[in-house]
């Protein structure tokens, strides 16, 4: 990144202070990032990713969209391609898109702005500086991990219009290397949302009543529960 820097007049090296109680090391770095950047737009992207050469634009876009009588877009953020390598990686990555498929009723995010609709991906998130300090940013989720789920709703708690897109065309991130990563990051971020222990057994049983339920229908043609569920959220 200092080459980088030194090389290209536009990129310039910031270095964190260091890291203060309370607060885990992502959601302080990207404090740190917001309050040296000096346009209106900030982009959120893990160091894992891999962009195309349209991903920046699409997500601008979708930004700037404005519709009749409705506010403008503060937050969008873009779920990249998963790119696997090891068996473990190739088992347990793509169920990060089937949950998100699964159990987030995709028209009630897009139509409307319920806090419990919001929804986004840590890896790419693109937002307005205005709406960001306004809500609090990074800095009013400073303890958690998972500033994917915290923030589209921290955004939204504050009337602010959030969206959640597919990028896996544009962009691409290998989140884990070998079983040994894909173990120790998936349980570290097993903290919130659906992965608490209170509700890891609900969604778990709801896995399976779909799965039978599809399974047990689909000799007599009917449309089973699982199905009907991934037919809508892909509508």
């Amino acid at each position: 990144m200092q080459a980088a820097a030194e090389e290209d007049g536009r990129v310039r090296l910031a270095t964190a202070p260091e890291l203060l109680r309370g607060w885990t090391g992502k959601q302080h770095a990207c404090r740190v990032l917001a309050c040296e950047a000096s346009y209106d737009v900030f982009c959120f992207l893990d160091a894992d990713v891999r962009v195309g050469r349209e991903a920046i634009y699409r997500m601008l876009s979708e930004l700037n969209v404005t519709e009749r009588q409705r506010q403008e877009m503060a937050l969008v953020s873009g779920f990249p391609r998963k790119d696997t390598g090891s068996f473990l990686e190739r088992l347990l990555i793509p169920i990060i898109h089937f949950v998100l498929l699964g159990f987030l009723p995709l028209p009630a995010e897009r139509w409307g702005n319920s806090v419990s609709f919001a929804t986004g991906c840590g890896q790419f998130m693109m937002v307005r500086r205005e709406p960001y300090m306004a809500s609090g940013g990074h800095s009013a989720i400073r303890a958690s991990m998972h500033d994917g789920l915290l923030l589209p709703r921290l955004f939204r708690k504050h009337g602010f219009r959030t969206g959640v897109y597919d990028l896996t065309s544009d962009a691409s991130c290998r989140m884990y290397r070998g079983a040994a990563e894909v173990w120790r990051g998936l349980a570290k971020n097993a903290t919130e949302g659906m992965a608490t222990l209170g509700r890891i057994p609900v969604f778990t049983l709801l896995f399976w009543v779909m799965g039978f339920d599809s399974f047990a229908r689909g000799a007599t043609g009917r449309a089973g529960l699982g199905r009907c569920c991934i037919r809508l959220e892909c509508w």
